[in-house]
């Protein structure tokens, strides 16, 4: 993570906050689509396909960025995404 910089008056330089490299998204099976949540952002979107999610994603936390400063919401320039994908729990069969 980057770190930012405040200077004083005294020449000494404060850390002000840790910016992030990394959007996380958390995506899982809703019940006709696929939904991705990001954690970092407040975007949420989905697609009927994982492909068509992750398309819809990244147009969709473009357009949130669009014109923004990224370290407004604690993010570096140019952040990777990291998805997370919630299974559905196990089935057992009985015996």
């Amino acid at each position: 993570m980057e770190t930012s910089f405040d200077c004083l008056s005294s020449g000494k330089a404060l850390p002000l906050r840790k910016m992030k490299k990394i959007i996380q998204v958390h995506i899982f099976k809703g019940e006709s689509q696929f939904v991705a949540e990001c954690l970092d952002l407040p975007v949420v979107t989905q697609g009927k396909t994982l492909d068509e999610l992750a398309q819809n994603l990244r147009e969709a936390i473009a357009l949130q960025l669009e014109g923004e400063n990224p370290s407004d919401f604690g993010l570096a320039d140019n952040p990777s995404i990291l998805a997370s994908f919630e299974l559905e729990p196990l089935v057992h069969a009985e015996t």
